[in-house]
């Protein structure tokens, strides 16, 4: 005898407590990861409420970032000028900057007899 499959209300109710985790909805509902990737690739409800929930548990972050911010917090300011503030040439990389190369190109041309090598010969 198997196991009984994993009910598709249970992979819902276990993304939802692991905010869209799926390893860890995989522990806890006792199957492999890949059981829940496939499940999530033939059903898109269960692919959209994992994205609800990695969207909620990224705004909950974004809001835990932005207090921090407020109360003076010298990491998370540096952290959201160096990723959010990019833009606006707060970073540690220096710019990438394009630069053009002129083609290059080979011209051959036919032998006039006068110097076919380094002896000086013809």
């Amino acid at each position: 005898m198997g196991k009984q499959p994993v009910t598709k209300t249970a992979i819902i109710d276990m993304l939802r407590e692991t905010h869209g985790n799926v390893h860890q909805a995989a522990n806890r509902l006792g199957v492999h990861r890949n059981t829940i990737h496939k499940r999530l690739a033939a059903d898109p409800e269960l692919r959209e409420v994992a994205k609800t929930e990695r969207d909620q548990l990224v705004d909950l972050a974004e809001g835990k970032l932005a207090d921090l911010i407020e109360q003076g917090n010298i990491a998370a300011i540096i952290f959201t000028l160096k990723t959010l503030g990019r833009s606006r040439g707060w970073s540690e990389r220096p710019p990438e900057v394009a630069v053009e190369v002129a083609p290059r190109a080979i011209i051959m041309l036919p032998s006039n007899g006068r110097y076919d090598g380094e002896d000086g010969q013809a």
